[in-house]
């Protein structure tokens, strides 16, 4: 699913077509479930069976061009046996029992859609799993965030000056190889994720600058080892947040 397929709206509670309010119980506590299993997977850890799961937000999905599918998106924080995070669930209303298909999505804030964070992820962990020791077996991801938004990462092509710094706003370089594909990328609409990733420990944060086809057939990636800027530079390469919008 490309970025901009779906749209979501924030509500106060699950609306009926979604969950009957006799079901919001059951509801409830499979989001409580699936948030603990993606706060596992993520943070490579057990299952925390005494963590506390509080509510963050709940956004009505609608699917461009399938009206007839009821989701929605749960955001809510995870906090126990020694860390916190918030996790994204998604669910879909579907006929069986229980009546909902529910999925997690990267922990924080992402722009990337589901299938998107799903081809990333194994990309990101091999990579950074490329320069361990050999008997590595753990992982922990963080809240990942947003660094610039849509239409605030400046690409400036080979020669022309970087744009003036400015608060959410990143100048960013293309690789000559890159470069020569220029014209497919709709680099107006390019936005940047910090994916704070650690392998045994040792950091493997990365910035992923994420740009939309002109065609919209997909979405390129291009991965920045921030860990290794940290090492060659010797200090911390820190991107904040964007600014909200």
């Amino acid at each position: 699913m490309i970025l901009g397929a779906m749209i979501a709206v924030a509500i106060a509670a699950p609306p009926a077509k979604v969950v009957h309010p006799e079901e919001r119980p059951a509801f409830e506590a499979l989001i409580r479930m699936t948030a603990l299993g993606s706060e596992a997977q993520y943070g490579g850890v057990a299952i925390c069976a005494e963590a506390k799961v509080e509510p963050v937000s709940l956004e009505l999905v609608d699917i461009a061009g399938r009206p007839d599918i009821a989701a929605v998106r749960a955001r809510v924080r995870v906090t126990g046996c020694g860390r916190s995070s918030v996790q994204n669930v998604n669910a879909v209303r579907v006929a069986g029992a229980p009546p909902w298909r529910m999925a997690a999505a990267v922990p924080g804030d992402s722009l990337a859609d589901p299938g998107l964070q799903q081809n990333l992820w194994p990309i990101l962990l091999a990579e950074a799993g490329a320069d361990v020791p050999k008997t590595c077996q753990t992982h922990e991801l963080d809240d990942v965030y947003v660094a610039a938004r849509p239409g605030q990462v400046a690409l400036p092509p080979p020669g022309d000056a970087a744009a003036a710094p400015q608060a959410g706003r990143i100048n960013v370089r293309l690789a000559p190889q890159q470069e020569s594909e220029r014209a497919k990328l709709d680099v107006s609409k390019a936005w940047i994720e910090v994916w704070p990733l650690k392998m045994c420990g040792l950091d493997r944060t990365v910035a992923i600058v994420l740009i939309p086809l002109r065609d919209k057939a997909a979405i390129f990636h291009l991965e920045i080892p921030m860990w290794k800027i940290d090492r060659e530079r010797g200090v911390e390469a820190v991107l904040p947040p964007a600014p909200p919008e």
